[in-house]
């Protein structure tokens, strides 16, 4: 059920992933399966997080409040401590998304970063390059285009293991159309190899 919830926020429909976390948490705490039923939660607090963004924080919605975030975060503190790596780079991600339509470029940084930690302990190529795109987005937002173009000419994104999925694809793709907006003094070739941003 909790995959369901992540088709959902790929497909840009927040107010169903809300609803299918309601049913995936559910269903997880019946079968007594805590860190699907903690995934669950902490995705919904995501995902009622871009609901609020897209209706204005002025609407109320049922089931939402304005510190949705903060209640993924505290999702986010039981994942840690059940170790679950997968888990916690999937929430960062997709909450980083969320904290970049509210322009909170340090807190979709900080995000990204504890997901290119977990992502790159358990080796998920695809994982590495869309956090890799997160973060040439949190760069390309204040300006900085030259570590931009460091992240997206790390080994992670130009030289995966496999071929990419469509979601790291269209992450880079939309980093890559991102970066137009900068002007050609933002974007200085970089020196040295492509060990990619420190």
């Amino acid at each position: 059920m909790t995959r369901l919830i992540m088709v959902e926020l790929d497909r840009g429909d927040p107010e169903r992933a809300v609803a299918r976390a309601r049913q995936a948490q559910w269903l997880a705490e019946r079968m007594d399966h805590m860190v699907e039923a903690t995934f669950a939660r902490a995705l919904g607090a995501v995902s009622t997080a871009w609901v609020r963004k897209e209706r204005g924080s002025g609407e109320p919605m049922e089931g939402g409040s304005a510190d949705s975030m903060e209640m993924a975060d505290r999702a986010l503190r039981e994942l840690r401590d059940l170790d679950s790596l997968w888990h916690i780079a999937q929430v960062q991600l997709y909450g980083a998304t969320v904290d970049l339509r509210h322009r909170r470029v340090g807190a979709a940084r900080a995000r990204a970063r504890e997901a290119l930690e977990a992502s790159r302990t358990l080796e998920r190529p695809n994982l590495l390059a869309i956090t890799q795109a997160l973060l040439a987005q949190c760069a390309i937002l204040e300006g900085d285009g030259m570590t931009a173009t460091a992240h997206l000419q790390t080994p992670d994104v130009i030289r995966p293991d496999h071929r990419l999925s469509h979601r790291a694809r269209e992450a880079l793709a939309q980093a890559e159309e991102l970066m137009r907006t900068l002007t050609p003094e933002d974007t200085p070739v970089p020196r040295g190899g492509n060990e990619g941003p420190t």
